[in-house]
């Protein structure tokens, strides 16, 4: 199955993955000064599923890891 990988270097360590794609998630409870509505990433996994692909978000170490499986 060919995939996409995204990755981004964070200082916040990212711990409830399981609900990090529902909407107005925005990863950790301390983001809440941080602009944006915690909606990019349920826009992007509906968007993904509409088109048959599938989003599987992961972190490791600092590295966030977004992969999409086409």
């Amino acid at each position: 199955m060919p995939k996409s990988l995204i990755t981004d270097l964070t200082d916040e360590k990212i711990t409830d993955l399981k609900h990090i794609k529902d909407p107005f998630v925005k990863g950790t409870s301390e983001r809440g000064s941080i602009e944006g509505t915690g909606l990019g990433l349920a826009i992007a996994e509906s968007s993904l599923e509409a088109c048959g692909h599938k989003l599987e978000i992961s972190m490791e170490g600092d590295m966030f890891k977004a992969v999409i499986k086409f």
